[in-house]
C-alpha cells in the first residue's frame, strides 16, 4: 500500500497494531469474527491478492474494524480508495466469457420456456418479480 509519508491510511498496520494493543490474538480475532485466520491475516498484511471479491473483503473490514473498536468506514473509504481503484482493478478482460464450455441448467430437451421459467407468471407478468415495470415494456394493461 502507500507509503506513510504521504497522508493515507494503512489499513494492515492499524488492524495489526490495534488488534496488539488490545492484547488479542489472530485466533481469538477468527473465533469473535468468525472471519477465517487466512482472511484476517492478509488484512492485516494488506495481501489483496489473498482475499476473495471486493465486497467480501469490504465486509470483513467493516466486521473487523467493528471488532477492534475502529472506525470501519474510514478504513472501507480507504480500500476504495488505494485498492479498489488502482490501475490493475480497473481493467477489464479483453477476453470475453466462456459462453459455451458448459450447457446452460434448463436449456436442455424437455426443458420448456415461459411461465415455468418466470414462477408461473404470464406475458405480462402477473405473479413475475416485478408487474408494474413487465407490464409498462411489454404495453399490458393493469389488471
Amino acid at each position: 500500500m502507500a507509503g506513510r509519508n504521504d497522508g493515507r491510511l494503512e489499513i494492515g498496520e492499524v488492524l495489526r497494531s490495534t488488534r496488539a494493543r488490545l492484547d488479542r490474538d489472530i485466533y481469538t480475532a477468527e473465533r469473535e469474527t468468525k472471519i477465517g485466520r487466512k482472511y484476517l491475516e492478509a488484512l492485516e498484511n494488506e495481501d489483496w491478492d489473498v482475499l476473495p471479491a471486493p465486497a467480501y473483503v469490504k465486509g470483513f473490514l467493516r466486521t473487523y474494524a467493528g471488532y477492534l473498536g475502529l472506525d470501519a468506514d474510514a478504513l472501507v473509504d480507504e480500500y476504495r480508495r488505494t485498492i479498489e481503484r488502482s490501475p490493475a482493478a480497473e481493467q477489464p478482460s479483453s477476453a470475453p466469457p466462456d459462453r459455451g464450455a458448459a450447457p446452460l441448467l434448463g436449456s436442455g430437451p424437455g426443458h420448456h420456456r415461459g411461465s415455468r421459467a418466470r414462477g408461473r407468471g404470464d406475458r405480462c407478468g402477473r405473479a413475475g418479480r416485478s408487474p408494474e415495470l413487465v407490464r409498462q415494456r411489454r404495453g399490458c394493461s393493469p389488471r
